[in-house]
């Protein structure tokens, strides 16, 4: 976790690679050691000997290791989110581990089972639409139908000389042909039938009876949480698709519930402490609907002229600035001229100045610095700026932009698990958390626990940080997750 807070965006953080990299030691690798004595991957046939030095490598460089990386953890001053945050999130984490989610296995087999139909009659249209059988898994038939025998305008070649049909081609070409929207429905459902609904039981423990998750400290740039087996992250949420999938996550016992509590709006919120934005700050003290504030100021009307076609366009440009959208990114995303999402952006920092300036300040600090922290001081270097590729530096200027808010978002989250857990354990509840995904905080809980575990998710998840706007949680009490 060390190495990692140094460099977050490194995927190699096992003995071997730290020891080389930073002591400069290249230690026996496990698969040396068993091609060396030809006894395939049976560790109890090596001599006790050649074990015992194996062990004791590793106990060393780990000791080494641990004096270089301290040392440097304090010199970038990133000692604090170590042991304030990381190693007291690992104990909250490890039962979260433990806890795992218990599915209603039924209920997955049933809805692979509709899915299967859903996908057998897109299959029949797509034959129908395209005058042809052919198989849409295969991208070389797809882009063979899309572009030879439709003849559909032909997106950029990739690398390998053949047409992409990714998603963001087949979106583009919607307008031209419905056989577009139906490849990108079919790819939808398979994905989740293959990826949840045919995997999920396969994942029950025959112990317990339910899925447990691993969760990852080291697995993003911005100090978010990953998780595999499964990848409770890249579950839909908004979608009824994803909602239906939610809804097999149960209770394991009778009378209990699941409790859920999701940060509102917490990176915008995030932006506005950060960049001071006094529209912003008093928007949000007032709770007011931030979505429909920036739609009227991007349209010039009142709040209550904005429709609500207009409220989703304002909700995307408020997380497209976030993200350090460009105009032709927002353009191609909202569907519409690039000077047109000029314009909407410009009205947007004219609307929101505070915001303008704070996005300058923090690429011209990350240029001069070559980092940026989050308000913890979590750190990320941005290597991009060392460069004359036009490309690279804009990546790293949306890394810049996008990295102390997602990551200040990661770390309130982080802090909440480990406060809400402490009160949780106090409390001397029976109730336990089950997941953590996104913005949001899931628990199993006694009917009885529902309105003490509601009281410490508020107390642990909104107050006890210094910021300048409120923080909120909605929270969500059903038979499933809702």
């Amino acid at each position: 976790i060390g190495a990692y807070l140094l460099n977050p965006d490194s995927r190699r953080f096992n003995l071997d690679d730290l020891a080389l990299k930073y002591l400069g030691y290249r230690t026996q690798t496990f698969e040396e050691l068993m091609e060396k004595n030809r006894i395939g991957d049976d560790f109890s046939k090596i001599s006790p000997m050649e074990a015992a030095h194996y062990s004791i490598e590793d106990a060393d460089v780990a000791l080494r290791l641990y004096k270089v990386l301290s040392n440097k953890l304090y010199e970038t001053g990133l000692d604090r989110v170590m042991q304030e945050i990381e190693m007291k999130l690992i104990p909250v984490l490890a039962d979260l581990e433990l806890n795992g989610v218990f599915v209603d296995t039924d209920k997955l087999k049933e809805l692979s089972r509709d899915y299967q139909e859903k996908l057998d009659s897109l299959l029949k249209e797509l034959f129908e639409l395209t005058g042809e059988r052919f198989n849409p898994n295969s991208p070389s038939q797809v882009s063979r139908v899309l572009f030879e025998r439709l003849k559909l305008t032909p997106p950029k070649k990739t690398k390998q000389g053949a047409f992409s049909t990714s998603a963001d081609v087949l979106e583009s070409l919607a307008n031209e042909h419905p056989v577009a929207e139906k490849l990108l429905e079919y790819r939808k459902y398979q994905k989740l039938k293959s990826t949840y609904l045919d995997t999920l039981p396969r994942l029950v423990n025959p112990v317990t009876g339910r899925i447990h998750a691993s969760f990852h400290q080291t697995g993003t740039g911005t100090g978010r949480l990953s998780s595999s087996n499964p990848n409770v992250q890249n579950l839909p949420i908004k979608d009824d698709a994803g909602k239906e999938i939610r809804r097999c996550i149960v209770p394991q016992k009778k009378g209990w519930k699941i409790v859920s509590a999701d940060y509102s709006q917490i990176e915008l919120r995030v932006l506005a402490h950060c960049s001071g934005d006094e529209q912003l700050i008093e928007a949000f003290k007032h709770e007011e609907d931030i979505h429909s504030l920036t739609a009227s100021r991007l349209y010039g009307i009142s709040q209550d002229s904005v429709t609500d076609e207009m409220r989703k366009v304002g909700k995307m440009v408020n997380f497209a600035i976030i993200y350090g959208i460009s105009p032709f990114g927002l353009a191609k995303r909202l569907k519409i001229s690039s000077k047109i999402a000029e314009n909407m952006i410009s009205n947007y920092f004219s609307a929101y100045p505070g915001v303008r300036k704070y996005i300058h300040e923090t690429i011209e600090k990350a240029r001069e610095k070559g980092y940026v922290t989050t308000l913890f001081g979590r750190r990320r270097e941005i290597p991009h700026f060392r460069t004359r590729n036009k490309t690279r530096i804009q990546e790293g200027e949306r890394i810049a932009v996008n990295t102390p808010i997602q990551g200040t978002a990661a770390d309130i989250m982080k802090i909440a698990m480990i406060k809400v857990d402490e009160l949780v354990k106090e409390a001397g509840l029976k109730g336990f958390a089950i997941l953590q995904v996104h913005d949001e905080l899931v628990f199993e809980v006694p009917e009885t626990e529902v309105d003490k575990i509601c009281d410490i998710l508020r107390k642990g998840m909104t107050e006890g940080l210094d910021l300048k706007v409120p923080l909120k949680i909605d929270i969500s009490i059903a038979d499933y997750w809702a």
